[in-house]
C-alpha cells in the first residue's frame, strides 16, 4: 500500500473526510444458531464468559468504504473510521493495532 503525502497528494485523489463516503458496516448479524444448555451448562457458560480475557496482538480494525473505489479518495483524507464497534462485537478484552 502506498502513503499518501498530505502536501503532494496522489494524481486523483481528493481530500474528503469518511463522511462524505459512505463506510461498510462494522458488524454483520449473521444467521444465528442457537445451542440449548442446562442450567448447568448455562451458568458455567457466564462463569467463563465474566473470566475469560481476549486480546489479539495483531488487529486491523480500519473500516473500508462501501465503493472500492472510493479507497484512495478515502485514504487522501485524514479523518480515518476505526473498527471499535467490531472490536467490542468480537468480545475482545484488548487489542493491538497493525495500521500504519
Amino acid at each position: 500500500m502506498k502513503m499518501v503525502n498530505r502536501a503532494y497528494p496522489m494524481k486523483g485523489v481528493t481530500n474528503m473526510s469518511e463522511r462524505s463516503i459512505p463506510m461498510t458496516r462494522q458488524v454483520i448479524q449473521p444467521q444465528l444458531t442457537v445451542i440449548t444448555l442446562d442450567k448447568d451448562q448455562e451458568s458455567r457458560f457466564q462463569k467463563m464468559v465474566k473470566e475469560t480475557i481476549m486480546i489479539d496482538l495483531h488487529e486491523h480494525p480500519m473500516v473500508k468504504p462501501e465503493d472500492p473505489d472510493k479507497f484512495l479518495d478515502y485514504l487522501g483524507g485524514d479523518n480515518y473510521v476505526w473498527g471499535y464497534e467490531a472490536i467490542r462485537h468480537g468480545g475482545f478484552t484488548a487489542v493491538g493495532t497493525a495500521n500504519f
